[in-house]
């Protein structure tokens, strides 16, 4: 997970840098606006699922027994 979060970090700084040079601030804050709300959008949509699916016990015991039937 360090190497992962490692690379992620100055990937992330780099691409931020290239889309200011090429889009300036303006065009890259609407860019983090509008990524922002499809990301809020996507969070709240899981939310809305693990609270219309509930299962006794973890999450993950949901996904097994599904699997566990699909097999």
């Amino acid at each position: 997970m360090l190497a992962i979060g490692g690379v992620i970090g100055p990937g992330y700084l780099i691409g931020m840098g290239t889309g200011l040079s090429s889009a300036g601030p303006a065009g890259l804050l609407i860019c983090f606006a509008v990524v922002g709300v499809l990301l809020w959008t996507v969070t709240q949509s899981i939310g809305e699922m693990a609270a219309f699916i509930s299962a006794p016990g973890q999450y993950c015991y949901l996904v097994l027994k599904d699997l566990l039937v699909f097999l």
